[in-house]
């Protein structure tokens, strides 16, 4: 068991007809001018946004919004919000999303008070302040409406990286799962692939320990039963409420810092591979890049530590041994209709290199990612061969 440090100060609101409550959230805690940020129209469809301006106008808040947050949020159009934010003398933020809105609406909070936005990232420093942040959240799958943490691309660069920080955490996260009723099965699918991989990083590095922390696994295992079953009950009635409260609540659990107690730190080498997937393609979402990595990552596992993947497969998957648990992985993912390999993304062999010199830049400035097999270049490529 390893000593931590378990913080989480974002107060949830949770369950039916909660969203109707964001302005007098916001008023009582002093906003006066919120900067609401959103994706493109979804919300207009699915009634949150009408929902959530009738709110803002009956506490008398003045607001002004930013849309068009597209996945995988890039710099430039994190820029974009700060001088909205700034014009408007806007004293806090509202995003209204799923993971890449709530992301975009962090990183626009820490430049609006601070320096420009990049730099924390360059530098690696804490976020000690920004604009209080609170959110509506309208898609599960990232955590990121319950942590301190925002992933940012700079396609210049091509590069998709990280900042962090206390003052990233939201002030109040509202989640009503009817919400996501509407969402398209593979959103749904593919975000529960994601909060999935999430769990299984925190639980990987935590077996690979001499004397694991026996209740954080077992809370991490939980979770992971919990989106395994959930997801299988949306799959057969998108509108079942306790099926879809229960996946949502298990997608923001896994990335709050409880699953992680205890257990190292995680391994993040599935989560970085897909970051430089995104970085070099940015077209394909995270959650796509994760899914078409997974079976194979959990393959590379079985041979480097076959007791972590006959673990996971027997007691998350239901399977025999690590080789049922790869093959089990991989049709439940088929089932989902979410992607199991690289050439499902439309990528190659011939895409292997640049992927690989991509994360290679990563690690030359945050260090060699993996903790259970370091990620240098002859792992990275061997993982991606197996995976196309």
């Amino acid at each position: 068991m390893q000593n931590f440090f378990f913080h989480n100060p974002t107060q949830v609101i949770f369950g039916k007809k909660t969203i109707p409550r964001i302005g007098r959230v916001l008023r009582l805690a002093g906003v006066k001018n919120v900067l609401l940020v959103a994706g493109l129209d979804s919300i207009r469809q699915n009634g949150v946004y009408d929902t959530i301006v009738g709110s803002l106008h009956k506490n008398g808040l003045a607001w002004t919004e930013f849309w068009g947050v597209q996945p995988n949020p890039t710099l430039g159009c994190v820029r974009e919000i700060v001088n909205r934010g700034r014009e408007d003398r806007t004293d806090a933020v509202l995003a209204v999303g799923g993971g890449s809105v709530i992301d975009a609406a962090k990183a626009a909070a820490a430049g609006i008070l601070g320096e420009d936005v990049w730099s924390y990232v360059r530098s690696q420093k804490d976020v000690r302040e920004a604009h209080p942040l609170f959110t509506v959240l309208t898609r599960s799958g990232s955590g990121s409406e319950m942590n301190d943490s925002a992933l940012l691309t700079f396609e210049a660069e091509r590069k998709k990286w990280g900042l962090r920080g206390p003052a990233l955490f939201p002030k109040v996260t509202i989640i009503d799962p009817r919400v996501q009723f509407s969402l398209p099965w593979r959103l749904t699918a593919l975000g529960a692939v994601d909060a999935l991989a999430h769990l299984f990083e925190h639980y990987a590095l935590g077996l690979a320990e001499p004397a694991p922390f026996i209740p954080a696994l077992a809370v991490n295992e939980a979770l992971m039963r919990s989106i395994l079953e959930n997801l299988a009950q949306v799959q057969k009635n998108g509108r079942d409420y306790a099926a879809r409260a229960g996946l949502v609540w298990a997608a923001s659990l896994g990335q709050s810092g409880l699953a992680a107690a205890g257990l190292g730190g995680g391994d993040w080498a599935l989560h970085c591979l897909a970051h430089s997937i995104s970085a070099v393609f940015p077209a394909i979402a995270h959650s796509e890049a994760v899914s078409a990595l997974f079976p194979a990552w959990l393959g590379r596992l079985a041979s480097l530590r076959p007791d972590i993947a006959e673990r996971f497969a027997r007691s998350v998957l239901g399977a025999a041994n690590a080789d049922a648990g790869q093959e089990r992985l991989t049709d439940l993912l088929a089932s989902w209709a979410a992607p199991t390999r690289l050439g499902h993304l439309g990528l190659g062999l011939q895409d292997i290199e640049a992927i690989a010199a991509n994360l290679a830049v990563f690690a030359e400035h945050h260090g060699i990612p993996g903790r259970l097999s370091p990620l240098g270049y002859e792992e990275t490529t061997l993982v991606l061969r197996s995976a196309v």
